[in-house]
């Protein structure tokens, strides 16, 4: 049975709602809602769906979502029968309007109408120092009131709005589709990947999800997507690939074949292709990373 999309009722302190979650983590579904949110994962891992994109995700993973953007969090670390105890985030609600409408006549104010367009795709902020300044803003956020409140917020959105190393995350065609029709059907595609991508995978198999021949779902999933189920389903097996890589468990050829690739040639072919570096380089990549951000969380 797959999980349905759900709207996520949100009751707003004020203008917006800013709060954390941890021990026990408390995971929402696949859901949307009409307000605009940010959320960081202070700590976990797992796998993130925005929209049509999914991607694993490590600790301080920084996500701005537009309203009404379906999404979830799936931690690795949680099983069926036992609550999420390591992972923990922060996360705001606001809605568009909460500075009034006129305020985003204002010339000043074109910045953060770029930023609000980019969101119904789902931003992904990749700069550390903009990470650590929206982590630090947002403690803060949640020990004042009043204006002292209101102008820490606006703090936050002018670093957002500053940051140029970012990835928009979910397709244009996702974001610009019809809603539920187009969000449920898609729903359903990614749940059949997700559980089948380490398998072969059939044309008739992806499309028989959605009551579809094979021809109309690749035309159905370019035009919704615009990419091609192979794409698609590639950047799925890529993104499971980066997950195992940094657990360090397994081997290159081993993680290819793990990740449902026959051979480790046209893994690699596709790792390059999506990644832009080797699976080694990347790994590397990755670990470095993490050593950076530990030093500079001690500071």
């Amino acid at each position: 049975m797959h999980p349905k999309l759900l709207k996520h009722i949100t009751s707003l302190e004020g203008s917006f709602k800013v709060w954390k979650n941890a021990n026990p983590y408390q995971h929402n579904p696949w859901h949307y809602h009409p307000e605009y949110e940010i959320t960081l994962i202070e700590k976990g891992r797992g796998t993130r769906f925005v929209g049509d994109h999914i991607e694993q995700y490590d600790d301080m993973d920084l996500i701005f979502m537009g309203s009404n953007l379906p999404h979830e969090w799936r931690s690795d670390l949680m099983s069926d029968k036992e609550p999420d105890d390591i992972s923990s985030s922060l996360a705001i609600h606001f809605k568009h309007d909460f500075l009034g409408q006129p305020f985003y006549s204002l010339s000043e104010s074109d910045d953060l109408n770029q930023l609000f367009e980019r969101a119904k795709f789902g931003i992904k902020i990749k700069d550390i120092s903009t990470i650590n300044k929206v982590r630090y803003l947002m403690y803060k956020l949640m020990e004042k009131t009043g204006f002292n409140r209101l102008v820490i917020f606006l703090s936050l959105f002018n670093e957002l709005t500053k940051c140029q190393n970012y990835k928009l995350l979910c397709s244009e065609g996702f974001a610009n589709s019809a809603f539920h029709q187009e969000y449920e059907k898609i729903n359903l595609v990614n749940e059949f990947v997700i559980k089948n991508f380490k398998n072969s995978i059939s044309l008739d198999e992806v499309a028989s999800t959605i009551h579809m021949t094979p021809a109309s779902f690749c035309r159905y999933f370019k035009r919704c997507t615009y990419k091609t189920f192979i794409q698609y389903l590639n950047e799925i097996r890529i993104g499971y690939a980066k997950k195992l890589l940094v657990e360090d468990k397994y081997n290159v050829s081993q993680v290819a074949y793990e990740c449902g690739f026959n051979n480790l040639s046209n893994f690699n072919k596709q790792f390059r292709r999506i990644t832009e570096m080797t699976p080694k380089d990347y790994k590397n990549k990755v670990f470095l990373k993490r050593s950076k951000q530990k030093e500079s969380f001690q500071k």
